[in-house]
């Protein structure tokens, strides 16, 4: 069996320069592992912030899109209750208008068989 010189790993083989190169290269990856999970969970923290504010965001528009719609129906209802008020009162002034169109022909008729008697009350007032 063959012996490694002392300067060298006996299970790996490797130089004492290449292990403490390696070594180094181990630590600088455990440096970049963990600055990568502390981007990583700074960044997770930023996303759940954000999802929140919109979350939150979403909710305060949901209740005013709530609040709008109600307002819309309660609007709507009133404006059909006075769009019915109006139909009625345009019912009530046309029937009035159409009885005093009546009222009007009738008293014309009237007017017109008051001056038809005068007149003939007239030529035989003058006949006498």
């Amino acid at each position: 069996m063959e012996r490694v010189p002392p300067e060298k790993c006996f299970h790996c083989g490797l130089s004492k320069r290449q292990f403490e190169m390696l070594k180094i290269k181990v630590e600088e990856s455990k440096q970049r592992i963990t600055l990568m999970e502390s981007e990583f969970l700074q960044s997770t923290l930023y996303t759940e912030n954000e999802l929140d504010d919109t979350q939150n965001e979403m909710h305060k528009l949901h209740s005013k899109y709530e609040r709008l719609e109600q307002s819309h129906r309660e609007l709507h209802e009133v404006n059909s209750d006075l769009e019915e008020r109006i139909l009625d009162i345009c019912a009530a002034y046309e029937k009035e208008k159409q009885a005093l169109n009546r009222e009007v022909v009738s008293i014309s008729q009237k007017l017109l068989d008051a001056k038809f008697e005068i007149n003939k009350l007239e030529e035989k007032n003058v006949s006498f």
